[in-house]
This record gives structure tokens, C-alpha cells and sequence, in this order.
């Protein structure tokens, strides 16, 4: 779990066209044991840390005590079925369920969200060979894009 801690408190404004969520916590859960490609494994070995920081650092503008949880359940049973195939780049995604419980509302936010190899910004190639699943490269782009949209739903 990721805790993040403000020195000062922020004043949470809202408009009526945008409302930005404040969070105070981060915590990824994946089973990583789920993942038999071994190189597969080694790679995505840290996701549940890497996941929590990528997050922290998009929404460090909107840290505070008084924030929103954010849950992040990874399924890593879709994300081995893609790292089985040595070039599934296709069928490869990383998918979880997402919760952002603010304190005393009842308008927590809940929903899945699933990243394919389709929604990233790396070529999909490196100097003409392919970038496979279990590669550093195809992990950061996984990390950095479904951070990405958390983080743009609590903005």
C-alpha cells in the first residue's frame, strides 16, 4: 500500500463542469503467482509497487489526509493468458477493477478498466524485432497507460 501524506491539508474545490478527487492512499493488489511465463514473472514481478508510484506521481498535485482510497484489483489471470503467447502483443492486456472510496459519500466510484497493446505509445518494435509481453519496455507502457486513466478519472 502506497500512504501518502500531505504537509498541509488542500481545500477540496469543485465546479460544476470538473470535480478533482483528492487521494490520500494507493493500493494495488495483484497475484503475481499467477504468472508462469518465467520471464514474465520476472518482469512484472513488482507491478503492485511500480502501479502504486506511477499513480502517486500523476496525482501528486492532489494528495491529502482527507482524500479518496483508491483500490486497484489486478487480473492477473489476463495478464498471464497474454505473456503465455511469446508475440501476443494482440491478445496481451492488463486489466483490474478500480475503487475510489471517499470518505462520507455515498458516490464512490467503481469500475474496470482493461489496456491492450492497442492503447499504448511505444512502437511496437525495437531497431526491426518485435517487443514481447514479457519485456521491460511492454511492462512500463502497460504501467504508465492504465495509470494514465485512473488518474485522468480523478481529475
Amino acid at each position: 500500500m502506497y500512504r501518502i501524506i500531505a504537509a498541509t491539508a488542500l481545500a477540496l474545490t469543485t465546479t460544476a463542469a470538473s470535480a478533482t478527487t483528492f487521494v490520500d492512499t494507493i493500493d494495488v493488489v495483484a497475484d503475481v503467482s499467477a504468472i508462469k511465463n518465467l520471464q514474465g514473472a520476472a518482469v512484472w514481478a513488482n507491478i503492485e509497487r511500480d502501479m502504486e508510484e506511477a499513480l502517486a506521481l500523476r496525482l501528486v498535485d492532489q494528495i491529502t489526509e482527507e482524500g479518496a482510497d483508491v483500490l486497484i484489483e489486478m487480473d492477473t489471470i489476463a495478464l498471464a493468458n497474454g505473456l503465455t503467447n511469446a508475440i501476443g502483443l494482440a491478445d496481451a492486456q492488463l486489466a483490474g477493477s478500480v475503487a475510489i472510496v471517499v470518505p462520507g459519500s455515498a458516490n464512490d466510484i467503481r469500475y474496470d478498466l482493461t489496456v491492450n497493446a492497442d492503447q499504448l505509445t511505444i512502437p511496437l518494435t525495437d531497431a526491426g524485432a518485435p517487443i514481447y509481453t514479457a519485456s521491460a519496455e511492454f511492462y512500463a507502457a502497460m504501467i504508465n497507460t492504465f495509470a494514465d486513466n485512473v488518474a485522468d478519472r480523478l481529475q
